[in-house]
C-alpha cells in the first residue's frame, strides 16, 4: 500500500507520525513557481525524498526563541504547539533528525501506509 499520496501535479503528501498529521512537499514535476522543490524516486509505496525535509511551526519558523508569553506552547489545544519536525525519507523509512520536537526525534521508523 502507498506511503506517499499524489495530492496534485508534483505535489506530495505523507502521513508524520511523530506530529501526528500530514505533510507535503513539491517535486521537480510541480509548476515552476512552487518552491522549494525535492527530488522524489515516484516511488509511493518505497519512497526515497531529497534532500531533508523541515516543517517548523510558531516561533519557531520566525526563528525566534521561545518567547516567555507564548501562546503556542502553553497547554491550549486551540493554539497547537510550537513544532520543529526535521527528517529524511529513504526507502520507504523516515529518520527523524535529532534537532525534532517532538518524540520520535533521533528515531528511524518505517514511514506508516495511507489509507
Amino acid at each position: 500500500m502507498a506511503k506517499i499520496r499524489k495530492e496534485y501535479e508534483g505535489v506530495f503528501g505523507f502521513k508524520c507520525e511523530g506530529c501526528g498529521e500530514m505533510h507535503g512537499f513539491f517535486s521537480k514535476d510541480a509548476p515552476s513557481k512552487c518552491k522549494p522543490q525535492w527530488e522524489f524516486n515516484d516511488d509511493l509505496d518505497n519512497p526515497t525524498i531529497s534532500p531533508s525535509l523541515l516543517y517548523k511551526t510558531g516561533h519557531y519558523l520566525t526563528g525566534q526563541k521561545q518567547p516567555p508569553d507564548c501562546r503556542h506552547c502553553k497547554e491550549d489545544a486551540d493554539m497547537g504547539t510550537c513544532t520543529v519536525c526535521h527528517s529524511f525519507i529513504k526507502n520507504g523509512n523516515i529518520q527523524y533528525l535529532n534537532d525534532c520536537t517532538h518524540k520520535l526525534a533521533g528515531q528511524t521508523i518505517p514511514l506508516p501506509e495511507l489509507d
